[in-house]
């Protein structure tokens, strides 16, 4: 079960390009419109395909806007389509983003970056896709270092059905190091041979990949594969629903693997990771991550007495169904201040186990409920301003005793939440949490949230000379209590935010009453 947020939803709250603001260096395609005999130079005179267009550019910082529509062979596009160092294809802003797709064609890329053997390219972090939708093709992306550097920024993407890889990176005396976020791929095409993200770094120094706030989901393969020299880390990523494994990682013959998850959720897959090494070095480090709903243990083996294979687990709730580690796993983990099914490991480095009082740990959905051991137990507080996997802020006051501290694993509780897409006329929902027979009252205003205000009842975020009491109604405590309303359709309160914060009994507070987090919505046009 997928409880993030959906990225058309992302999509509404990240900031996106603006390409009607023009620069110079700004080339317009127009599937529908355009034309591959324009100049290219506005809206009006679009190039018709985006192949055309990287042809015609030169490399460097050209920002190539690309409108709504489908771009296929049909249309004329030549894959694979190739982009120079420095070129930008961003898809206008809206809720119909443009559609590049191979139909499904065998041995499709949409997709190459390459710099060649003997012609060596420089791909850097200004080389960017964004806003686009990727579908069917046996290949997405395709990077390959095979000298130079191979380094672009993937952002606001959404890559499905690939027959057998979303993005591929290969650094074989080249460097490579792509940035991927707020993007998610789903090759849902039931393959096993399928990856929605693979890295061989072949050569020092290999491949440094960075992800943040990603999905892979619903693939008939797995969901990330990292091998050789690699540097990887994941950040606020949700991986689940793969037919085999979440993470593999294969560190070989002096290969230095690096493996490295934060406020991530593993769920849903055959097997939550495999980790292979021999003769190498790899470490896997697992920071405030949940993982679980898997029939399955994580596997980690090493083939050689000179193998070096080290994986830890810090403020992370791990649900398996046995033991942590498969039974021909043969490296004991480091864990601390986490939460383990497993027992073994109750009381060690301040590790505990019993009931994680998570809401559906079968179906994957591994969010905390009102009263789990997890919620404010992390060993340490996250960095300020870090977000969980849903995107929330850390270090909520989850358990009411009015002091705010991060939650194990990858979803930190909130005692209030906001369901809502901000459209005139959808349903607005306040999901309360407390003990059994508490109450609440939700406090509002028409403005954003604010700067805190210390009170006796902990921090609060409205500003207190403007918020008035919302409602007043029970909590719930296996289920959050419900209170909804339907987003007027007034014009005026297009662009308007609204803050809401409710005021509970706790027992946990000194004073038998603490402030929640605060949440805020803001109405669309």
């Amino acid at each position: 079960m997928r409880f993030r947020t959906s990225l058309s939803q992302l999509l509404l709250l990240a900031p996106l390009a603006a390409p009607n603001v023009a620069f110079a260096g700004d080339w317009y395609v127009d599937a529908v419109h355009g034309n591959d005999a324009n100049s290219g130079t506005s809206p009006q005179a679009a190039w018709r395909t985006i192949s055309h267009a990287v042809t015609q550019l030169p490399a460097g910082s050209e920002r190539i806007l690309v409108a709504a529509g489908t771009y296929n062979a049909a249309l004329g596009e030549v894959f694979p389509i190739e982009p120079k160092p420095g070129h930008q294809i961003i898809g206008n802003s809206g809720e119909v983003r443009p559609i590049i797709s191979a139909e499904s064609v065998v041995n499709s890329r949409l997709f190459r970056y390459e710099s060649p053997v003997n012609a060596p390219r420089f791909f850097g972090p200004d080389t960017r896709l964004e806003n686009l939708v990727l579908r069917r093709a046996d290949w997405g992306i395709e990077l390959l270092a095979l000298s130079g550097d191979v380094s672009p920024t993937f952002v606001d993407l959404e890559l499905s059905r690939m027959t057998w890889y979303g993005v591929q990176v290969l650094a074989d005396d080249g460097t490579s190091s792509p940035t991927i976020e707020r993007t998610r791929i789903g090759n849902t095409v039931p393959t096993g041979s399928s990856l929605c993200v693979d890295c061989s770094g072949l050569s020092s120094p290999g491949i440094l990949l960075r992800m943040r706030d990603c999905q892979l989901s619903d693939n008939g393969g797995y969901g990330l594969r990292v091998r050789g020299t690699v540097d990887a880390r994941l950040e606020s990523c949700q991986i689940d629903s793969q037919v085999f494994t979440g993470i593999v990682a294969v560190a070989g013959q002096s290969d230095s693997l690096r493996l490295e998850c934060v406020d991530t959720v593993v769920t849903s897959n055959m097997t939550p990771f495999e980790l292979l090494c021999d003769r190498g070095l790899l470490s896997a480090t697992f920071t405030r991550c949940s993982i679980g709903a898997s029939p399955n243990g994580m596997g980690a083996y090493t083939t050689h007495p000179s193998s070096s294979l080290f994986v830890a687990f810090d403020s992370s709730l791990v649900l398996t169904p046995g033991p942590l580690l498969t039974p021909f796993s043969n490296i004991q983990p480091s864990v601390f201040r986490s939460f383990l099914s497993d027992a073994s490991f109750a009381g060690i480095n301040g590790c505990i186990t019993g009931d994680p009082r998570v809401r559906d740990e079968l179906g994957g959905d591994l969010r905390l409920r009102y009263g789990s051991p997890c919620i404010d137990a992390a060993l340490a507080n996250a960095p300020a301003g870090v977000r969980d996997a849903e995107g929330n802020l850390r270090d909520v006051d989850g358990d009411l005793d009015r002091v705010g501290r991060t939650d194990i694993g990858a979803l930190e509780f909130r005692p209030l939440e906001l369901v809502c897409t901000g459209v005139p006329g959808s349903t607005l929902q306040l999901r309360s949490w407390g003990e059994p027979g508490a109450m609440t009252t939700i406090y509002w205003t028409r403005k954003p949230i604010g700067a805190p205000t210390s009170t006796p009842f902990g921090t609060f975020l409205l500003d207190p000379n403007l918020a008035r009491v919302f409602a007043v109604k029970d909590t719930g405590y296996d289920a959050p209590s419900l209170l909804q309303r339907i987003v007027p359709g007034d014009p005026a309160l297009a662009g308007r935010t609204f803050s809401f914060q409710a005021l509970v009994d706790s027992s946990a507070s000194p004073i038998q009453k603490a402030f929640t987090n605060a949440v805020e919505v803001t109405v669309l046009p």
